[in-house]
């Protein structure tokens, strides 16, 4: 899957971390299960500020409130849509 444009653009201005192990996850229409790294991905980049719902590594749901446009260190396993309103997010192994 190639990244999106405005991914394209930020990662090579050399702002954000190398994605040759990340994946861009459309939730809004449906959850989206992680499928790099056996699964795990361990830190999520937000391209729109809004709330974001994922799983666990271990299983557990969480609701992140109003995250901010930029990397962040949270470990998943899938992004829920139901109280996903974030967009543009991308997954990664980095």
């Amino acid at each position: 899957m190639a990244l999106p444009k405005w991914l394209d653009e930020l990662a090579s201005s050399g702002l954000i971390a190398s994605f040759l192990t990340s994946e861009p996850l459309d939730v809004s229409a449906e959850d989206k299960q992680v499928s790099i790294n056996k699964g795990i991905a361990y830190g999520i980049y937000v391209g729109s500020a809004g709330d974001v719902e994922l799983v666990t590594p271990n299983g557990e749901t969480v609701i992140y409130k109003n995250v901010s446009i930029g990397s962040h260190p949270f470990a998943c396993t899938s992004i829920k849509n139901a109280n996903t309103s974030a967009a543009d997010i991308v997954v990664g192994a980095w």
